[in-house]
């Protein structure tokens, strides 16, 4: 699991949760302390087939939702990834008190060796839009791949850095995280 939630950064951690499963296609997921499972469900999934389901958070210390893919390969390396992606991506930059929207939108360019390419366009919106946002264009930076799916990559130009996190449904499909402190 990775995540970034209000500037703080969890990198590759490990987590431990019991499911049962109903013939209806609903998940239910609860932490797991021990051998034991707890009485709190943590998330609810939903089955749309077996190999997508949506899920929501159901704790009280969260409100998320989403999406999970079945992973359709074991064994990822660099040079799984070669070629151009498209990314899009959305969310919230907290710059001292005021919040933006920052949307961004471009192609990755993996090089199956560990050197990668974003050209992006970036577009913020709120309160001191874009004051301290990288301002696009053409960014370059390495990445490493995991044999689980997991990428890392850092990538800069003059404007600014940004590091993105991965995790690869297959060699053509990855959900995307920017994990930025700030």
């Amino acid at each position: 699991l990775d995540s970034s939630q209000d500037g703080t950064i969890s990198s590759n951690a490990n987590f431990s949760f019991c499911y049962t499963s109903s013939a209806n296609g609903r998940v239910v997921v609860k932490d797991l302390s021990g051998n034991t499972c707890s009485s709190t469900i943590e998330q609810a999934f939903w089955m749309v087939n077996p190999g997508r389901a949506f899920f929501v958070n159901a704790g009280g210390g969260s409100v998320e939702d989403g999406t999970a893919d079945l992973q359709q390969s074991q064994n990822f390396s660099l040079a799984t990834f070669t070629g151009q992606y498209s990314i899009a991506m959305d969310g919230w930059d907290v710059f001292t008190q005021s919040a933006e929207l920052l949307s961004r939108v471009g192609t990755l360019q993996f090089d199956g060796a560990g050197k990668l390419t974003l050209n992006e366009v970036v577009n913020a919106s709120g309160p001191g839009a874009g004051a301290q946002i990288p301002t696009g264009g053409l960014l370059r930076g390495t990445y490493s791949t995991a044999s689980n799916g997991r990428i890392a990559g850092s990538l800069s130009n003059s404007g600014g850095a940004l590091n993105l996190v991965m995790y690869a449904i297959s060699g053509s499909e990855a959900y995307v995280l920017q994990t930025d402190p700030g």
